[in-house]
């Protein structure tokens, strides 16, 4: 149509223009849908079909001046007749292209290149959107053409030497394609990483590991699911956990967790079996008015009951359980005190003999080296204390003050 014959001169300009230049690519045909465009600024509703409502493509005038696009009142035509806006009737005859005017106003808004999503940037208006992408965009794929290689590019990336040319790594000697070269060197397991913990340098295949193990990287306390706030590197944990209240509270955690993961458990089976039992004791009657006596069944009071039995059991065995362990916590503590008692009897009896044994030590010494001793002068000595010295020096005293010397054979060799 006419409202179109400026913007195909000008796109027949460009192409002319391309077609003229020797290209090292060959764009791949696209269909670009002007309606999916994104426009910079928003159109005004005056340029915007009623239909559709888009800025018009190609616009057509009916005879009621109502303009819309041209596959848009197309459409409409096979559903009815009639205009949409007034719903006059209408024909293929009755349509004429819009005046030039609005074509031109149309074609002149501002529209993103359809690969801005891709990285594009450019705005151009409508009409030059397709040379655009044809001829200049640099995010359109389009084929390598160098060697004859079939494989699609950017057209930005499109240069005297093929991308999909396999290069090798200069680290790890692997052998790549040119384009995905850089994307290679971030995952290359030939260049050297610093630890972020230590600063020393390892190869990318080595660092991982190195930093699972670093001795100065920081890691929490094993025990830190528990509640322990304690973060030190990692060569300093092993001293810290050995004085670590959490960490030997660890396995009663797990213990206590186990308990609460069973409890749980059964906690869920036995709603499970309430669920499945007790709404069949406690339903009503849903007939009222029939003849049948009213209330529950016999199957359910008996499941009631033997429900109420099993609770009464239940009640009963824990309250024997908490009997049975103050009855053992009680009995351990006595058996733990009678110990204890025994424990420091046996301490002081001991102590006693200790003390009996060292007496008698001394006086089994004193009476061995009594015949070695030189009589001691008696003369000016009272008689008790004549009878003590020779007690002392192991000799027995009669009543009338006379010594007897012991055998030489008492005092020899005896033990206890």
């Amino acid at each position: 149509m006419s409202s179109s014959a400026p913007a195909s001169r000008r796109n027949s300009a460009i192409s002319n223009k391309s077609t003229s230049t020797t290209t090292p690519d060959k764009p791949t045909p696209t269909h670009l849908d002007l309606r999916t465009l994104r426009y910079v600024s928003p159109p005004d509703d005056n340029l915007c079909c009623p239909i559709c409502h888009s800025p018009f493509l190609d616009p057509i005038q009916t005879r009621c001046r109502h303009t819309f696009c041209s596959d848009c009142i197309a459409e409409a035509l096979k559903n009815s007749e009639t205009c949409p806006i007034d719903r006059k009737p209408i024909t293929d005859e009755g349509l004429s292209p819009a005046p030039i005017l609005i074509a031109n106003m149309v074609n002149d808004l501002v529209v993103y290149c359809p690969n801005a999503e891709n990285g594009c940037t450019e705005t151009v208006p409508r009409h030059l959107v397709e040379g655009h992408v044809r001829e200049t965009c640099g995010w359109v794929q389009v084929e390598c053409g160098v060697g004859g290689c079939k494989e699609m590019v950017r057209r930005n990336e499109t240069s005297m030497e093929c991308l999909h040319r396999l290069v090798k790594c200069e680290f790890c000697l692997e052998e790549v394609r040119r384009m995905d070269l850089d994307i290679h060197y971030d995952t290359c397991a030939g260049i050297s990483t610093d630890c972020p913990h230590c600063l020393t340098d390892y190869k990318r295949s080595d660092w991982k590991s190195h930093v699972q193990s670093c001795p100065e990287a920081s890691i929490p306390c094993s025990s830190s699911v528990y509640g322990c706030p304690t973060i030190l590197p990692r060569r300093e944990m092993a001293r810290h956990e050995s004085t670590c209240s959490f960490v030997h509270l660890t396995p009663v955690f797990r213990r206590h967790e186990s308990q609460i993961s069973e409890l749980a458990l059964e906690n869920r089976m036995l709603r499970r079996r309430l669920d499945l039992l007790y709404p069949r004791a406690t339903q009503p009657e849903s007939n009222t008015n029939s003849e049948e006596p009213q209330g529950p069944s016999v199957l359910d009071e008996q499941t009631y009951h033997i429900l109420s039995e099993q609770e009464h059991l239940r009640t009963d065995l824990d309250r024997l359980s908490e009997s049975m362990v103050a009855l053992e916590m009680k009995h351990t503590m006595h058996f733990i005190n009678e110990n204890m008692r025994v424990k420091e009897e046996m301490v002081a009896m001991r102590t006693a003999i200790n003390g009996v044994r060292m007496q008698m030590h001394w006086l089994l010494n004193m009476r061995a080296q009594a015949p070695f001793q030189p009589m001691m002068p008696m003369m000016g000595m009272g008689v008790m204390q004549q009878q003590a010295q020779v007690v002392a020096q192991g000799g027995t005293t009669t009543q009338g003050g006379e010594t007897v010397q012991r055998r030489h054979s008492e005092h020899q060799n005896v033990k206890l």
